[in-house]
């Protein structure tokens, strides 16, 4: 699994806006991350992944569109 963050949010974040990654990449990543770790950590009561990959992809639909959400949007 690659690592979305490898340099840092500031750094995703500006790669996102780029288009050189998007928000549902790094959110399915992180999806698988969390299935793997939580099977050894059970640290997880929930994990909402179709609310998170429908929250990554209207990031992606508003950069897609010349929409700027903010900073932390898709992070």
């Amino acid at each position: 699994m690659k690592d979305p963050f490898p340099s840092g949010l500031r750094d995703f974040g500006e790669r996102l806006r780029s288009g050189q990654c998007s928000a549902l990449e790094a959110t399915e990543a992180l999806i698988h991350a969390v299935r793997y770790e939580d099977e050894k950590l059970r640290a997880f009561v929930h994990l909402d992944e179709d609310g998170a990959l429908a929250a990554a992809g209207a990031v992606d639909t508003r950069l897609a569109n010349g929409d700027d959400p903010g900073p932390l949007a898709g992070v």
